[in-house]
């Protein structure tokens, strides 16, 4: 196997009826991101998409070298231990 130059690690829940600040509260964590069915995101080109499924997501940084041990253990150090 080839040596891994970069890597990139984020834990992502979807949901239909996800409540993005129910997961927050279970897991004592604010998301980096997140979005509830239905919102309309409006971008700076004027173009509208509707979010079509919930999502909360935790995104650690990029790294490079790889580092994906780190960026597990800092994801995992955001959230409560239960």
């Amino acid at each position: 196997m080839g040596i891994i130059s970069r890597s990139a690690a984020s834990l992502r829940i979807f949901g239909d009826e996800l409540q993005p600040a129910e997961i927050s509260r279970m897991l004592k964590c604010e998301p980096t991101q997140a979005r509830v069915k239905g919102e309309v995101i409006k971008y700076s080109s004027g173009r509208e998409r509707t979010i079509t499924c919930g999502s909360w997501l935790l995104t650690a940084n990029r790294t490079e070298p790889e580092d994906l041990d780190g960026q597990i253990e800092w994801l995992m150090a955001k959230m409560t231990d239960d």
